[in-house]
């Protein structure tokens, strides 16, 4: 049930209102309205039961949210575990080492087989994981180590490395992010073939808040650690289809994609400020997320495989550098830039 007053909602069990009544507590000159009651069984994935020992009494915002938070925390603490763990992570220089490379592999893949049967227990159904899926995870993170590289000799990219973390030391920041997309990206493709809607799998997790604690307040390349699960869930969100030869018009694309569909995310990454029916944003927030996207597509169209990646890199760069300029003539409000290309 809810109390008007607070908006906060409580459970209580049957048996202890039949035998105690319902129990509250007020300061002076305060009410409680309790409203919407509601009756509820507890399941292996509504666990009702143990939500209502757990809180004894005390409001949430949601009841529907903690007990699902709560029956996917195993979950959560196998991915951040992962996440977190050091010795899991091969470094820069090891990627390209065969034994390093098979050993990451297969510590994606464990984690895969954990992760699946858990879920499998949660839903009551089983998780396939699709065929060589650890191993596209490991070359892919392999490809974005090769891509740092060239980006970094890059002519007149200072910006983009900066808001991609390859000037932090030893590019820790920028190898950070990939990793973690890397690994989320795997984890929603291997969900994706059982479940059919999926739009992140931060959000279909309820992920949010075991990812913010596995992350410095202070956060990485600029944007505080409460922020970088909004990141995530903007690189991990749908994509529209590459517009071929046109890295400019593909961000705007991408851009509007993600206000359309993911505007919470967006605005929180963005840290949109709303006055006067118009929405501000802030722009190195807005120089990170573009950087990423840009990255996201350059390892999607493999300019690896070109005879000149550093021209399809130049192409990308360049595309980015305008739209930031694009996002200053707009006076970064998020309105006039997506109305700039249409």
């Amino acid at each position: 049930f809810r109390d008007h007053a607070s908006g906060m909602e409580f459970i209580r069990s049957n048996r202890e209102i039949a035998e105690n009544g319902i129990m509250v507590s007020l300061d002076g000159y305060k009410y409680n309205v309790f409203l919407e009651f509601r009756e509820v069984r507890p399941s292996k994935l509504r666990p009702y039961d143990r939500l209502a020992q757990e809180l004894n009494g005390r409001g949430t915002e949601s009841i529907e949210q903690a007990v699902l938070i709560m029956s996917l925390s195993p979950i959560h603490r196998l991915v951040t575990a992962f996440l977190s763990s050091e010795q899991l992570i091969p470094s820069p220089a090891e990627l390209h080492d065969e034994k390093e490379a098979l050993a990451f592999e297969q510590s994606i893949g464990l984690l895969l087989e954990r992760v699946a049967l858990q879920f499998s227990e949660l839903m009551e159904k089983p998780l396939d994981i699709p065929d060589a899926l650890a191993a596209q995870a490991s070359a892919l993170y392999r490809r974005a180590d090769v891509l740092a590289e060239l980006m970094s000799s890059q002519p007149d990219s200072r910006k983009l490395q900066t808001a991609l973390g390859l000037s932090s030391p030893s590019r820790s920041d920028y190898f950070m992010i990939v990793r973690h997309w890397i690994v989320l990206d795997t984890l929603q493709h291997m969900v994706g073939t059982t479940v059919v809607e999926c739009s992140n799998i931060i959000d279909n997790w309820l992920m949010q808040g075991a990812l913010c604690s596995i992350y410095p307040e202070k956060g990485i390349t600029g944007i505080p650690g409460d922020n970088l699960p909004d990141l995530f869930c903007c690189m991990l969100s749908h994509k529209p289809e590459l517009i071929p030869g046109d890295p400019e018009a593909h961000l705007h694309a991408l851009l509007h994609a993600l206000y359309t569909a993911e505007k919470m995310h967006l605005g929180r990454m963005l840290q949109f400020d709303e006055r006067h029916h118009k929405i501000w944003f802030r722009e190195h927030r807005f120089s990170v997320l573009m950087a990423w996207l840009t990255l996201q597509e350059l390892l999607k169209v493999k300019p690896l495989d070109q005879e000149t990646p550093e021209t399809v890199i130049a192409a990308w760069v360049e595309a980015t550098e305008t739209i930031d300029m694009q996002a200053f003539l707009a006076g970064y409000e998020i309105g006039e830039l997506i109305r700039i290309k249409a």
